[in-house]
């Protein structure tokens, strides 16, 4: 039984208690009557309460909402009247700026909270939005005209750095007026002045980095091409485009001077086999290129310049090579390998990496054969003397790599260079000493043969 049924009993159990005090024991009939009315009257109550209940509660929410809809509304309307006054003292002292800020915020706050405010209020602060703005704009107009009329001053004696400073000091100004066509055609005229005076310095500076290019002083010519590229850069108007695209070209023809210098006199040294100074100025070539604006011409003459380079490198490397290759036939081997490593960094220099890669794998190839025939000659050597050395020993007297030791021994007793047995296990090799020394003008035909292929193949 919920609370409201309990509630009905315990008034029931009261009313009858109570009729039976007033009327008495005589009464008890009628009594007996009203409580069968009664009873016959809490179903009915049952029934119909909850119905009443749920009126009263609905009421009871309505009620709530319309308090709550009224405190709402409050809200908004006093928030909104707090930053039109706020708006309204600013307006009073001439702080345009600050009045604007305040009334757009109410604004806001009226769109936002639209169904609390009326039409009527909207429209008002919409006038004062305006009324605010055309104050700014007309204090704003009135603090820029200085500006523009000494900038138009300093602009008549020729004196521009000084102009642009107050012109764009009207221009920030103006950029703190309110939205408007107005605000958007003083933008426009002010830029445009601008624009002029970087016009002619452009003009000015461009005539004379020409002068001393025709002069051969390239070098200043680029720096004033620079100087015309700024000012071309910090134009406002679309066709600043087209003076930029213009002055790079400038600038990329007197690089291209430049690079011609640099490889002209390059090519002359390299005729004169002075590698050195040569790869130099190609390499001033270079950097030169890499300062064009044109990313293809850029490109193609870098990789032109460093096919020079190459060449030249090559040009090096030949004379290394061969002087190398001249020492191994004399068996100067030490010196030989010098030679070789000396010709790797060179060709480590190689811009073109295919053909670095292949250079130094073709010269390491030929410092492998000189080692090998550094342990070759060790072995016929120490063949006819040891019946017996371990593979350090042998590393030890020869000053190579064990495994290539090891390799270039099995090759020998394969080929029947040295007659001796390997030993995996013990890493040694086992001599047969008298068949060494019986045969040595035989093993060494065999090694001069072997020389000579190898001599052949280069």
């Amino acid at each position: 039984m919920n609370e409201f049924g309990k509630e009905a009993l315990k008034v029931l159990s009261y009313i009858l208690w109570f009729i039976l005090l007033i009327f008495g024991i005589e009464s008890l009939v009628e009594g007996y009557i009203l409580v069968g009315v009664l009873l016959v009257s809490i179903p009915v109550g049952f029934i119909f309460f909850p119905f009443v209940n749920k009126k009263r509660q609905q009421k009871q929410r309505e009620k709530a909402q319309e308090t709550n809809y009224i405190q709402q509304k409050m809200s908004v309307i006093e928030a909104i009247n707090a930053l039109i006054k706020k708006g309204e003292d600013e307006l009073s002292k001439g702080n345009f700026s600050s009045a604007t800020q305040e009334f757009n915020k109410s604004f806001k706050v009226a769109k936002r909270n639209r169904k609390f405010v009326s039409t009527e209020v909207l429209s008002d602060i919409k006038s004062k939005i305006k009324l605010t703005q055309d104050k700014l704009y007309i204090q704003k107009e009135n603090e820029i005209e200085p500006f523009i009329n000494e900038g138009e001053e300093f602009e008549e004696k020729e004196k521009y750095d000084d102009a642009v400073k107050l012109y764009k000091k009207s221009l920030e100004i103006t950029k703190e007026m309110p939205s408007s066509k107005a605000r958007g055609h003083l933008l426009k005229k002010i830029k445009s002045k601008i624009d002029n005076i970087y016009i002619v310095k452009i003009d000015e500076l461009i005539y004379r980095a020409e002068e001393l290019k025709k002069s051969g002083r390239l070098y200043n010519a680029i720096e004033y091409f620079k100087d015309a590229l700024i000012n071309a850069e910090n134009m406002y108007h679309s066709h600043k485009k087209k003076e930029i695209k213009e002055i790079n070209y400038f600038i990329d023809q007197t690089y291209l001077d430049m690079i011609k210098l640099d490889v002209r006199k390059a090519h002359q040294l390299r005729k004169q086999s002075n590698h050195e100074d040569s790869i130099k100025n190609y390499s001033n070539a270079n950097q030169t290129a890499l300062n064009l604006t044109d990313e293809t011409l850029k490109n193609k003459k870098v990789k032109e310049i460093n096919y020079f380079i190459d060449q030249t490198y090559l040009d090096m490397l030949k004379p290394n090579i061969d002087r190398a290759h001249e020492l191994r036939d004399e068996l100067k081997y030490e010196d030989s390998i010098k030679n070789y490593s000396n010709a790797i960094q060179t060709a480590l220099n190689l811009t073109d990496e295919t053909l670095k890669n292949k250079k130094v794998r073709e010269i390491k190839k030929y410092i492998q054969e000189v080692k090998v025939a550094i342990i070759k000659s060790t072995i016929l050597d120490l063949g006819t003397k040891f019946g017996r050395l371990e593979v350090k020993e042998v590393a030890e007297e020869c000053g190579e790599d064990e495994e290539l030791i090891v390799r270039t021994v099995k090759e020998m007793i394969e080929g029947k260079e040295v007659y001796a047995k390997y030993f995996d296990s013990s890493r040694a090799v086992a001599f047969n000493l008298q068949a060494n020394i019986d045969e040595i003008d035989s093993l060494m035909d065999k090694y001069k043969l072997w020389e000579k292929e190898e001599k052949d193949k280069i």
